[in-house]
This record gives C-alpha cells, structure tokens and sequence, in this order.
C-alpha cells in the first residue's frame, strides 16, 4: 500500500501498487482492479512499450503536452482494457472508464479508441481555444474604447491590424498546449 492518493497502478515489469483510494473498494471490486492493472503490462499498455507509445505518439503529433498525450492514451487503453473484463464477467468500479458511459461501442482495441479519443481531445481543444479567441477579441475591441463607446486615440486600420497580430500569436501557441 501507497500512501498516496490513487486507485492502483502498475509498470512494465509488473510492479503493482496499491494506494489510498483502494481501501473504499470490496474484495470483489479489487480482484477486478488489480486484473485491470495487470492487463495493461500483459498487452503492451504501459509505458516503454511499443504499443503504448505509438499511442503517446499520436497524441504528441496531434499537439498535446507530454502529460496529456499520457492521459489520452492511458483513457484509450483503460476503455480497451475495462470492455475486455467486462464481457469476461469480471466486476469493475463503476467509476472507471467505460467507453459506453462515453458514448462509444464496446469491443474495440486500445488504438482504436485512441482516435475516438483523440477525435474528442482536439474537438474540446478546438472549441476552447475559439472561446478563448473570441473572448480575447472582445477584450481587446473592449479595451480601445473610451467610456463613450468611441475608438480611443487609434485609427481602424491599425485596430485591425493588432486584432490580426493578435489572431496570429493565438494560433501560433496552440501547437504545444496540452
């Protein structure tokens, strides 16, 4: 036991560790946890090997930070895994990851969730990033106003222009943000 505040997890050399969140769960449950753990090592799901990190790679190329790429793929695997017990009969958390309590088809292969989920990750990032656009727009339309509502001491064409530098540097920083 870890005393940490975690279900359970493992390594490529089938290193288990248990820790704090473990102790809610009844025997039945751990039995499923430390299946689903020993699963990940058993099909190539862990860090280190090849399978896990082609996944990694897809979402480092897709433009997400080293830590989010690894929560991507750790969500895919866990969908993978999770449907696998499932139909064998083994009991799980109720609030792991399940791929149909996220709108998904149950049965398919780590990599294949992995473009599901990465399919969802850019969609929430897209989405995001053009609210945060947009609100950066009207802060800056905002900000060149007087109280009266009037441009303050700035012509059009060069309000336009920092709109469009700032446009630019919006898109150009989304590559690496994770």
């Amino acid at each position: 036991m870890v005393e940490e505040d975690f279900v359970a997890r493992v390594d490529r050399n089938l290193n288990l560790e248990f820790g704090l969140k473990a102790l809610k769960y009844p025997p039945e449950l751990l039995r499923g946890v430390f299946l689903h753990e020993l699963y990940h090592p058993l099909v190539g799901t862990v860090p280190g090997e090849p399978r896990w990190e082609a996944m990694l790679g897809m979402a480092l190329r897709a433009g997400f930070g080293e830590r989010k790429a690894h929560a991507l793929a750790n969500t895919a695997a866990d969908y993978a895994i999770n449907s696998s017990l499932r139909r064998m009969g083994v009991d799980l958390p109720e609030e792991g990851l399940f791929p149909e309590k996220h709108g998904l088809p149950t049965g398919l292969a780590a990599e294949e969730y992995m473009e599901l989920v990465l399919q969802r990750a850019l969609a929430e990032k897209a989405r995001v990033e053009g609210s945060q656009g947009e609100a950066a727009c009207q802060s800056e339309a905002r900000a060149g106003e007087s109280p009266e509502g009037q441009a303050a001491g700035a012509s059009d064409s060069s309000q336009g222009a920092g709109n469009q530098a700032g446009k630019n540097r919006d898109s150009a920083g989304s590559g690496s943000q994770g």
